[in-house]
């Protein structure tokens, strides 16, 4: 089946987990979308109530009707172009299968999925790029690199580079830490490693320099073809919003800030850049990305796309056994 992406300015969204059950973005990323000039059109979720309920929550939220979805192919097949898939991760495989099965586009929230179904999301994610279908994971840091060069200047990356982030999760539970936080250290690696189409990168050692309750320090390193990348992800538990977030490329580091209206500083001694929200950024080039009609260049973008995000995933899955099997 050919992707379901049109040249109309609207598109079509549907949302896999809408609510916000466990801290969920379903809502945030439903507003997010239609910022952009899309149209959520429904949602589905495992409990019917709980779906119905959402919907309803999102329709007096967007000013407009939402509909509820008994299922994963009703919604698939209700005519959405894209698929937003905000549910906790034990959920998001069926969804992407869904959603690969008929080349709609889509934006998974991380981590891509849980332990036991990685495989299952691989085979999933390589359906994407076999069909030039887009598929996102919604990782934001990379949108936030242009900060160091307006903080730092610019600077010239070596053959060896060093990704550093510090990030505040808020289980204490060290293995849950980082799971939900390695994507984002993942991310930036392969935003600074230059990879090209078929590229591939590799893990050359981890070590976890500490995994206690509240506290998980780990370090990798990764070779890719044009460099390697040493890595250092430090988290620390903070329930209360805001939490401390910075990260640092080649020594130049930012720290975040986020004021009462939820706008985003980020500093550097006395320097200080604001940012627009990354998530707003990553949904606007997802929604651009839908909107470019197919074409064997565009396929072939996409389907780079779809191998890094599988490749994320499998580094992932790896880092997580070395760690903590």
């Amino acid at each position: 089946m050919k992707s379901r992406e049109r040249r109309e300015a609207t598109l079509r969204v549907g949302i896999v987990g809408a609510g916000r059950t466990r801290n969920g973005l379903g809502p945030f990323l439903a507003r997010a979308f239609e910022r952009q000039g899309c149209v959520v059109t429904g949602v589905v979720g495992r409990d019917a109530g709980r779906t119905e309920a959402n919907a309803v929550a999102l329709a007096s939220a967007l000013g407009h009707r939402v509909a509820a979805y008994p299922d994963l192919t009703s919604l698939c097949v209700s005519g959405i172009d894209a698929l937003v898939i905000a549910s906790p991760p034990d959920a998001h495989v069926a969804a992407l299968e869904a959603a690969a099965d008929r080349g709609i586009a889509c934006l998974c929230e991380k981590p891509v999925c849980n332990a036991a179904d990685v495989q299952r999301a691989v085979l999933a994610l390589l359906s994407f790029a076999e069909r030039g279908a887009l598929v996102t994971e919604n990782v934001q840091w990379p949108e936030n690199l242009p900060v160091l060069e307006a903080l730092h200047g610019a600077w010239e990356m070596g053959s060896l580079r060093r990704v550093e982030m510090g990030l505040s999760p808020i289980s204490a539970d060290p293995r849950e830490m980082l799971e939900d936080s390695l994507p984002h250290l993942l991310s930036l690696v392969f935003a600074i490693a230059g990879l090209q189409h078929g590229d591939a990168m590799e893990l050359e050692q981890v070590r976890t320099v500490r995994a206690a309750p509240g506290r998980v320090a780990l370090e990798a390193r990764f070779v890719a073809p044009a460099c390697t990348v040493e890595a250092c992800l430090e988290l620390v538990q903070h329930v209360e919003q805001p939490r401390p977030a910075w990260f640092a490329i080649d020594g130049r580091r930012a720290d975040r800030s986020i004021g009462a209206d939820y706008a985003i500083h980020f500093r550097a001694g006395d320097r200080e850049f604001r940012v627009e929200d990354p998530m707003q950024r990553l949904v606007a080039g997802f929604v651009r990305n839908c909107k470019v009609p197919a074409s064997g260049m565009r396929d072939v973008q996409r389907a780079s796309m779809a191998h890094a995000v599988a490749t994320r995933l499998s580094l992932w899955h790896r880092i997580m056994s070395l760690t903590f099997d």
